[in-house]
């Protein structure tokens, strides 16, 4: 193929090294679709590396993505069902993933209880946060 031969190889290269490309390469990192891509991908590795992901289609793959890239700032995307839960382990698929605040994130943790089974993505999230801090409560009081 043609990236293949050396001379292309090192003429990409060269051309990555410039400031101009590294340049550009930072401005879209630092970009909303940059970012949602770059938590997505981190998302994904993660569940592979668990075994907690399933092939998807390319529909699923895409509503992943919308979900990462319509997170809104300073909320975590978060498995319902978490992906190393003590009595239940969930895959990494959209109808799985939900919008939570970062501080409702740490309070849900690596918990589940049966009564989440109906949230989804459009859960109200007084509904999901009077869910956790239940089973937040319960959990302290048995400590």
């Amino acid at each position: 193929a043609y990236n293949k031969r050396p001379e292309n190889i090192a003429k990409d290269k060269a051309r990555k090294q410039t400031p101009e490309y590294k340049a550009n390469q930072k401005t879209w990192r630092e970009s909303p679709e940059g970012k949602a891509l770059r938590r997505a991908s981190q998302a994904l590795n993660k569940a592979k590396r668990l075994k907690r992901h399933m092939l998807l289609d390319k529909a699923g793959r895409k509503a992943i993505a919308e979900i990462y890239e319509n997170c809104p700032d300073d909320w975590h995307v978060d498995h319902i069902a978490p992906m190393l839960g003590d009595t239940i382990s969930g895959l990494h698929l959209p109808e799985n993933l939900q919008y939570l605040p970062e501080w409702v994130n740490h309070m849900k943790g690596n918990r589940w209880e049966e009564s989440w089974i109906e949230h989804t993505i459009d859960t109200p999230l007084e509904e999901k946060i009077k869910a956790y801090q239940l089973n937040y409560e319960g959990e302290k009081w048995h400590e």
